[in-house]
């Protein structure tokens, strides 16, 4: 285990000298939860927490001028399954959302931040609209391991990690989710440096309240992304299995779907 954490060390260092220099979907399976949290409580705990956003250590993005052209996602899974939102019934009428409680958009959710666990890779990053919210979702692979999450509400404009360049976020304000151990690539058997995640860096789709997803930084197995939103709503954070994943649902208004 210490080898792996130590080559992810190595992978997201040569990420972030990378990312210093410059910049730089969606198909969500259903699985079984993993862990979630909609209870205030200390940082430490895995709760939401009230306050600030995270910290400003390992906070910031990557150039919106450098990401390439957003793009819009449709693989979400069909409203019903356990990784979606509401469930529809036979009469037509929507039954609650199932999973955790969503929490004030003030506050900060931590799910095991930092994580302890082997390299999570990122696959593929995926916005999308369900019933009641909209939905962003980080998958991993190809092994089980998922990170650490903290996210929390943080004031515009977002900057790089670790070279404090600014990102273009859009939105009033945005939602910082950090990912460790986390990278957007690995080291391979023979100990050369592979990029996994080759996707864009700025997504976005039809939703109602997220306007994107941006990748804002990757160093020392640090994996973050700012999800710019348009005004502060109530937002819940869990992970799922069959393949890994990290979902955030921001709840939208009731005009809004």
């Amino acid at each position: 285990m210490t080898g792996r954490r130590s080559a992810a060390a190595t992978v997201a260092l040569a990420l972030g000298l990378a990312a210093a220099c410059g910049g730089g979907g969606d198909d969500a399976s259903p699985g079984t939860s993993a862990s979630s949290s909609s209870t205030p409580g200390p940082a430490s705990s895995g709760s939401a927490t009230s306050g600030p956003g995270p910290g400003s250590s390992g906070s910031s993005g990557s150039s919106g001028s450098s990401n390439p052209a957003s793009t819009s996602s449709s693989g979400l899974p069909p409203a019903g399954s356990d990784s979606t939102g509401p469930a529809t019934s036979g009469t037509g009428t929507t039954a609650p959302i199932p999973g955790p409680a969503f929490v004030p958009g003030s506050e900060t959710v931590n799910l095991g931040f930092p994580g302890t666990n082997e390299l999570a890779t990122l696959q593929t990053v995926r916005v999308g609209h369900q019933p009641g919210f909209d939905r962003v979702v980080f998958e991993f692979g190809p092994d089980d391991a998922l990170p650490g999450v903290l996210v929390g509400p943080r004031a515009l404009p977002i900057t790089q990690d670790p070279s404090d360049l600014p990102v273009e976020v859009g939105g009033d304000r945005a939602l910082l989710v950090r990912m460790q151990a986390a990278s957007r690539a690995e080291l391979n058997a023979a100990g050369e440096f592979v990029l996994r995640y080759d996707g864009p860096l700025s997504v976005s789709g039809d939703t109602a309240v997220v306007v994107d997803v941006v990748w804002s930084g990757d160093f020392e197995a640090l994996l973050s992304w700012a999800i710019g939103v348009n005004g502060e709503h109530p937002y819940r954070v869990f992970t799922l299995t069959g393949p890994p994943r990290v979902v955030v649902d921001v709840q939208t208004p009731p005009a809004a779907g």
